[in-house]
């Protein structure tokens, strides 16, 4: 049947449509600092997502940049730290039991360690859908919510 030949596409669809429409973001503190370091993704398994990590940090430096924030080379050099989290389970899917899902999570700390800002990348999705321009889409959509920077203060 046509089925089978449209299934892998209307799983993908079904996928970005969940990540989009279940992304959430909260900010508990004001942000009033434009310097902002950008740590590697933890996860309690890396070997499946550490070829996306270098995604995250170049496409967060980016997006942090596009909206006035200054990315700093170091923790103490910074006013703020953004770290991202992958999470890792198996899928819940019957059919695919071994299957393991991810998404991401981002939350940006000032220095008193107060969290500022938070977002994800929706519900875990099956790791054979992710690819480094999904990496990026999702990291893109979440600090997207960030507000813009503060003008520094004259």
């Amino acid at each position: 049947m046509h089925f089978t030949r449209f299934t892998p596409l209307a799983l993908v669809l079904i996928a970005v449509s969940i990540i989009g429409c279940s992304s959430s973001s909260r900010t508990q503190k004001s942000i009033n600092f434009t310097k902002v370091y950008v740590e590697a993704p933890q996860t309690s398994d890396s070997s499946n997502v550490v070829q996306f990590n270098s995604t995250v940090i170049e496409t967060a430096e980016g997006e942090l940049r596009s909206r006035g924030y200054t990315v700093a080379n170091s923790k103490a050099d910074a006013d703020a730290t953004l770290r991202s989290t992958w999470h890792i389970s198996n899928s819940n899917n019957s059919m695919r039991k071994d299957e393991v899902s991810i998404s991401l999570s981002m939350s940006l700390f000032n220095k008193q360690g107060q969290k500022v800002f938070s977002g994800d990348s929706g519900s875990g999705v099956p790791i054979s859908f992710w690819s480094v321009a999904k990496t990026a889409t999702a990291v893109d959509n979440v600090l997207s919510r960030l507000p813009v920077a503060a003008a520094p203060a004259k």
